[in-house]
């Protein structure tokens, strides 16, 4: 099993530090992926709204976004790699006013340097957003290079 089998298995099971980002913006974490895909169940909630009744601010849905692709692309690295987001577009076709997200993320290509992800935004069984972009692939020991001849 892979690096990050094992940390996608353990962010299901809820046994994984989030990262401040993720802890702060309370975006949660998935509870279910396989290869190339990865899901996640969001509650509603009207602290995230732009006004009372207008539903949930377009700006954070587009965070939900950003974090489910990188959750998503990362179910098909390998060990050692990373990624990062250089595109993301989303579309909004009705406000999220109540209950919950479901938010499903899916690779749909794949590439020696770029994941290209499309995540789905359910509300209440209705599509309200769909989102798509591409992440970088990097390796891991190129930053921490980059990093240490930075410091020096």
């Amino acid at each position: 099993m892979s690096a990050w089998s094992e940390h996608l298995d353990r962010l299901v099971q809820g046994r994984v530090d989030l990262p401040p980002s993720t802890k702060n913006l309370e975006l949660g974490t998935i509870c279910d992926w396989k290869q190339g895909y990865a899901r996640k169940e969001w509650q509603v909630d009207s602290k995230f709204f732009t006004a009372p009744d207008l539903g949930v601010f377009g700006g954070y849905l587009s965070a939900l976004a950003d974090q489910m692709m990188v959750l998503t692309a990362i179910t098909v690295l390998e060990d050692g790699q990373i990624v990062r987001t250089t595109s993301l577009q989303i579309d909004y076709f009705r406000p999220v006013t109540s209950g919950s997200l479901i938010i499903e993320g899916r690779v749909i290509n794949l590439s020696r340097r770029l994941v290209f992800v499309e995540i789905s935004f359910l509300n209440e069984g209705e599509l309200a957003a769909k989102a798509r972009g591409s992440l970088f692939i990097v390796n891991r020991q190129d930053i921490d290079r980059r990093w240490k001849s930075a410091a020096d």
